[in-house]
């Protein structure tokens, strides 16, 4: 009976968690299977409901870091045209 709890059970209860959990918010299935296990693993029990939102806050703060750093430009002048000619002083 202790197997069957283990293996089967314990089995779809880490597939069927994370998808409920996936239908809610806007997250894909396997960030949070992936969540889920590895809060777990870190935290134990507690894991299962603290390693999801530590996972999507780190997926959204990487999200708008690529974004503002795409968002920056940088306008570089051409280094022919901030070489001093013939003739010219350097300032």
């Amino acid at each position: 009976m202790a197997l069957w709890g283990l293996l089967a059970i314990s089995s779809i209860d880490n597939v069927v968690k994370p998808y409920l959990i996936s239908r809610s918010s806007k997250l894909p299935l396997l960030l949070i299977v992936l969540g889920v296990l590895g809060g777990v693993i870190a935290f134990g029990f507690i894991g299962l409901f603290i390693g999801p939102p530590m996972l999507a806050i780190g997926l959204i703060l990487i999200q708008l870091w690529i974004t503002r750093r795409s968002d920056e430009t940088v306008t570089l002048q051409p280094a022919a045209a901030t070489a001093p000619q013939d003739g010219q002083e350097i300032k």
